[in-house]
């Protein structure tokens, strides 16, 4: 698909939507697409930029395959930006295990989630970035002696004024922490304590070790790392450590450099320099 360039600003024109989505990942997106080919009009609101990097692995499995091809995006896995994995290289210490996993895809997330938020768009979606999306209520509309309920959703975009719009459905897909519903609903953030940091890096890197076609995994007693070769060469690193052996690791990129040594797992002398 050609590159849109995405709106940064709600249609003034429509005050009442069937849908207003939340959130533009591979859920908010399909969910935004499916809904305007039936013929709902549909508002997908993402909070960040697109694209966007995301502290995520670069690999798609074979369900998320199997739900693009069901959606009809198959052309998506044809694209020189992915690329095939077919070994997973699981790495503990001096234990080394290899498997074959047939035909996974590699594709950077921030392209992805580009690509899906313009096929929502082709579909008729109206696509709004860099807004945030708070629920504020839901209200009863009475209509030709009926009654509707509508969803109240407070757009704010990162300039300019807080917007009021309503819509017969909300779809909420914003991640984790779902801060679209903060501040009531009968909804709260709970964090197990044993929760892990995520973090993740793309860069340059022509290390002979880490190889096109596998997925790399070091685990160690604090967290685990995942490496895998982009069809455009680079490096993509995907982490998740505990949050006290982070903060004494002395950075991301240390903690990521201390996690591939004691997996023993090379570490590409580029790691330091990565944006973390």
């Amino acid at each position: 698909m050609k590159n849109s360039s995405f709106s940064k600003a709600v249609p003034a024109s429509k005050h009442l939507w069937d849908v207003v989505v939340i959130g533009a990942g591979p859920a908010g997106c399909l969910a935004a697409r499916d809904l305007a080919l039936r013929g709902a009009t549909v508002l997908l609101v993402e909070r960040k930029a697109i694209p966007r990097p995301k502290i995520c692995g670069a690999c798609l499995n074979h369900r998320g395959s199997h739900v693009l091809k069901t959606a009809g995006l198959e052309s998506l896995l044809a694209s020189p930006t992915v690329s095939s994995a077919n070994l997973f290289h699981l790495q503990v210490g001096r234990c080394v295990c290899r498997l074959g996993v047939g035909n996974m895809h590699v594709a950077p997330r921030s392209w992805l989630d580009g690509e899906l938020a313009r096929f929502a768009e082709a579909a008729g979606a109206n696509v709004v970035t860099e807004t945030e999306a708070r629920v504020a209520g839901v209200e009863s509309i009475l209509e030709d002696d009926h009654e509707h309920r509508s969803v109240e959703v407070l757009l704010k975009p990162s300039h300019g004024e807080v917007r009021s719009v309503r819509a017969g459905a909300a779809v909420v897909a914003d991640g984790l922490g779902h801060p679209s519903l903060q501040g009531g609903h009968g909804w709260s953030e709970q964090v197990a304590p044993t929760s892990r940091v995520g973090m993740g890096a793309t860069f340059s890197s022509d290390h002979r070790f880490y190889q096109e076609g596998t997925i790399y995994m070091g685990v160690g007693r604090h967290g685990y790392i995942g490496v895998v070769r982009l069809s455009d060469g680079r490096l993509n690193c995907a982490a998740a450590v505990d949050p006290s052996w982070l903060s004494s690791s002395g950075g991301l990129a240390g903690a990521a450099d201390r996690l591939l040594i004691e997996a023993r797992l090379p570490v590409p002398t580029e790691l330091a320099q990565a944006s973390w």
